[in-house]
């Protein structure tokens, strides 16, 4: 009945919030007649199965959080519909497969949060091309490959977040441009190269930065010391050498 009632207020609406409600079964593809909506928001339910195709009817819409349920299989090609998106939200869930390439057609994404899923085929290249992306979650799947030198196109980028990826090969330089950078976790995968000597002077807004368990080598750079919002620095197991000089501190 509640459902019901949620139902029918979104009809007066142009969001439909449903967090934390215990709603299970499978997502309704009548979901897809709701196409007045700006905002849907069903994260933290039992939801289970495949999601509707039909959600790439929503073409108004721009936040989607499906976060917390037990969705599976693969992410809906024609969500590249929905092309207004700025918000897309399906963390811990239970989808598998490859990203797919209609993605990069969400010109607007600035969040996407994928994290906790069971994901595999590596970070595409084509994500590069929604240059509007500033919030970037993927951790804690079985991605693989490498990290795309394309993502250096996100001009805006402040969050990167892909540990526990079994990422591998060296972080791309471009990675390196991101003045806006708060937050770096890459934790966990078998990244090997160096860290830049610059790293500290790139990134003047760096809080956070997560690069331990991996196979990085080189000299720790002193530049860190430079940043001087970072509150968080954890670089342990890899292959560092050298000495901390007092600069580091």
């Amino acid at each position: 009945m509640e459902w019901y009632f949620m139902w029918k207020v979104a009809q007066m609406s142009d969001y439909l919030r449903l967090v934390s409600k215990g709603l299970d079964g499978s997502l309704s593809p009548y979901v897809g007649n709701l196409s007045f909506l700006r905002e849907l928001d069903l994260g933290n339910n039992n939801f289970q199965g495949t999601m509707p195709h039909e959600l790439g009817h929503l073409f108004r819409l721009h936040s989607l959080y499906l976060d917390v349920n037990k969705f599976s299989v693969v992410i809906p090609t024609n969500l590249s519909h929905c092309s207004f998106l700025e918000v897309l939200s399906l963390s811990r869930n239970k989808l598998d497969g490859s990203l797919p390439k209609e993605m990069s057609l969400l010109s607007k994404l600035s969040l996407l949060a994928i994290q906790l899923n069971k994901l595999t085929g590596g970070i595409p290249s084509f994500l590069g091309n929604i240059t509007s992306m500033a919030r970037f979650f993927v951790f804690g799947n079985s991605l693989g490959g490498s990290i795309p030198d394309t993502l250096g196109l996100w001009k805006s980028l402040t969050d990167f977040g892909a540990a526990e990826c079994n990422l591998y090969g060296s972080i791309p330089p471009s990675i390196f441009n991101h003045s806006l950078l708060v937050n770096l976790s890459l934790s966990k995968n078998h990244l090997t190269g160096s860290l830049p000597s610059e790293i500290g002077n790139q990134f003047p807004n760096l809080e956070y930065i997560q690069v331990w368990g991996n196979e990085l080598v080189g000299v720790l750079p002193s530049s860190i010391s430079n940043s001087t919002k970072l509150g968080y620095l954890e670089m342990s197991h890899n292959n560092f050498s050298g000495k901390l000089t007092t600069d580091f501190f």
